[in-house]
């Protein structure tokens, strides 16, 4: 039942979407007398403004392009057909996550950006995601799982043509602490600042339609279904999410003495992820 199963309450493989249910503050109306706990949801998208992925960031059509053998620093290169940093107008940032995969592991590793000079990004160890840790004894799951194995053994500096995108890791959940009474929705951009979207939102929920093969498929649900067994669902089964926000005006009526109301509920189909062969 999907890449995680057998890792049991571990992402080993990283989903699309990481459900948060009842993990948000618990919110009191100003005119309420009990409260309500809120969700959270993250979500990890690859970028499509800046065009990482169009070229191989070494091997022929970029030769001037190298990683280094402990994997620490990549160099984009300076040859025509080397990606240029920061053409699409949204240049590579520290604390940006890039996912890098070649014929070696398809799937990708992620790494977390330390720092940007030109065409050279570093990657130290002790980044907020702890992605960056690398031994040469310890190689699961790293950048150097990207070399070639064999004789010499990683890290011995051999990548073949190595592609990258950039990931975005978004968060939204409601901060009921700056402001108790006027509960702001926030948007976390990896471990970025989060950013305010809308204020005096008191409530935001999330369930989550998922397809598993059974029929019928389990929808509308809070958490990931522990059924069928014995692995359960698992995150990447999610096809589409339902939002409920609960709004509140900031002040009360002059009429009626009251708050006013109201409420958003919709279904979010995730882009590629919303259909699938069923044959």
């Amino acid at each position: 039942q999907g890449p995680n199963s057998a890792n049991r309450g571990c992402n080993v493989v990283l989903p699309a979407v990481e459900p948060g249910n009842g993990l948000g503050p618990a919110i009191t109306s100003p005119d309420g007398t009990s409260s309500l706990a809120t969700d959270i949801i993250t979500i990890l998208y690859a970028d499509n403004t800046l065009a990482l992925d169009q070229r191989p960031i070494t091997g022929p059509t970029c030769p001037t392009g190298t990683i280094l053998a402990d994997g620490s620093q990549i160099d984009f290169g300076a040859s025509p057909g080397c990606v240029t940093l920061g053409a699409a107008g949204i240049p590579v940032n520290p604390g940006d996550l890039l996912m890098l995969y070649n014929a070696h592991n398809p799937n990708g590793i992620v790494q977390t950006v330390s720092s940007v000079a030109g065409q050279i990004v570093n990657f130290n160890p002790g980044d907020a995601f702890n992605l960056n840790g690398r031994t040469a004894s310890e190689t699961s799951g790293t950048i150097l799982t990207l070399q070639d194995p064999g004789a010499p053994a990683a890290p011995n500096g051999n990548y073949p043509a190595t592609s990258c995108t950039r990931v975005w890791m978004i968060t939204y959940f409601l901060d009921a602490t700056t402001d108790p009474k006027h509960p702001i929705l926030m948007r976390a951009m990896n471990f970025n600042t989060p950013q305010p979207v809308a204020e005096t939102l008191e409530n935001l929920q999330f369930s989550f339609n998922f397809a598993d093969g059974t029929t019928p498929a389990p929808v509308n649900q809070f958490t990931v279904p522990t059924l069928p067994a014995p692995g359960g669902d698992n995150e990447n089964q999610i096809r589409s999410v339902n939002v409920y926000l609960g709004a509140r005006s900031t002040t009360t009526a002059a009429t009626t003495g009251k708050y006013v109301r109201t409420n958003l509920a919709t279904q979010v189909a995730l882009r590629s992820m919303a259909y699938f062969n069923t044959y």
